[in-house]
């Protein structure tokens, strides 16, 4: 009886001696670390031993010519399949137009087109973008407005269009006219404040030019490039060309050159005065005097008026000189400088004299011996 009762108790249930799936599983992840850990000094030992020089020179150079030839084959092989790869690229590309019959274009066409392009890459980056073109031939008869496609030039063919912006070109047709046109010059700027400009001259005035009716029915003159007249001061000739951006359908040499004299004039007149003028001065002490004032005029005054001011100008009514007494503080000789007040009607340019010795007295002390004082400074008049 017992002995079934052990047996039942096997078959019914678990014994107490019986292990858990889960430890077993933790016994086994302990088992492979304490494992590890044991192998670890003696890898590091056979790592220490190795002659790791001899492996890498084994590595690189044994077999040297196989290694290389497998080399240069791969990089040549990954330069080919890149070199393959299929790319899109758009260029800028000259617009010519051919006409055929006397009609010329009335309105304005791009010069240049865009087309989009694609093919391997090393065929996009050997094109000669100088080569390739687009062209449109007019061979209307009559004048009016038309719609061309542009035809694409030197484009390889393994390479593909995928399309050209614009795709389609307006153009106007119109008979030819012969007009003569006057031409004028484009001045920019002004000269010189003491100077203006009296006249120009252009050599040819005129130039016969053909082009459509409907612009040259308009049209009385062309332009210059823009000459620059900013600060001069003299006379000056220039070369110049037409300003083709004015009129660009207007068929002109665009090489011809125009000869222009400009003619310059001072706005000051240069004019001489011979008469006395008188000098000024006065002294803040009033028991002072200058004994010699006989002396204090000016000569032979010389000077540039505006132009504008001439009919009226009277140069003793205008002008100022004087001395600037500041710096005198008792009798003595005294040599002083002769300065003037400035205009705006005019500029002095000479004059003498430009210094003058005064003698200073004193009312009170009577004649003293004049004592040598050294030349002022004047400063200007306020």
């Amino acid at each position: 009886m017992k002995k079934d009762s052990k047996n039942q108790r096997k078959i019914g249930g678990k014994t107490k001696n019986q292990k858990k799936p889960e430890d077993e599983t933790r016994i086994n992840i302990t088992t492979i670390v304490d494992v590890a850990h044991s192998l670890i000094p003696i890898i590091e030992k056979k790592l220490v031993e190795v002659k790791w020089k001899n492996v890498f020179l084994q590595l690189f150079f044994k077999n040297k010519l196989l290694k290389i030839s497998t080399f240069v084959i791969a990089c040549v092989l990954f330069f080919y399949v890149e070199s393959q790869d299929l790319v899109e690229s758009n260029f800028s590309i000259p617009l010519d137009m051919k006409i055929t019959n006397d009609l010329t274009v009335a309105n304005e066409v791009p010069s240049n087109i865009t087309v989009y392009l694609r093919g391997a890459k090393n065929s996009l980056f050997a094109l000669d973008v100088n080569k390739m073109h687009a062209e449109i031939v007019i061979q209307e008869d009559n004048h009016g407005e038309y719609k061309y496609r542009p035809v694409l030039k030197n484009i390889p063919e393994d390479i593909k269009i995928l399309r050209i912006s614009p795709q389609n070109i307006d153009i106007t047709l119109s008979s030819v006219q012969r007009k003569l046109l006057n031409i004028e010059p484009e001045l920019v700027g002004v000269p010189h404040p003491d100077y203006y400009l009296v006249r120009y001259s252009i050599s040819p005035r005129r130039l016969w030019v053909t082009g459509p009716n409907e612009i040259l029915d308009d049209t009385t003159s062309l332009k210059t490039e823009p000459i620059s007249i900013e600060g001069q001061r003299s006379n000056k000739e220039i070369k110049v060309k037409l300003n083709r951006s004015t009129h660009p359908l207007i068929n002109v040499d665009a090489k011809r050159e125009f000869s222009i004299f400009l003619y310059l004039r001072s706005r000051f007149l240069k004019e001489r005065y011979t008469e006395n003028l008188e000098i000024k001065a006065s002294l803040e002490n009033q028991d002072l005097y200058i004994e010699n004032r006989d002396l204090l005029v000016v000569t032979n005054l010389e000077y540039e008026l505006l132009s504008e001011y001439a009919e009226n100008f009277e140069p003793q009514e205008e002008f100022s000189f004087y001395l600037n007494t500041s710096e005198i503080t008792g009798p003595g000789e005294y040599q002083l400088p002769v300065v003037f007040e400035k205009i705006r009607k005019a500029r002095v340019k000479t004059y003498s004299p430009v210094t003058l010795p005064i003698v200073v007295r004193s009312l009170t002390a009577g004649d003293k011996q004049p004592v040598l004082q050294g030349s002022s400074n004047p400063s200007s008049p306020k």
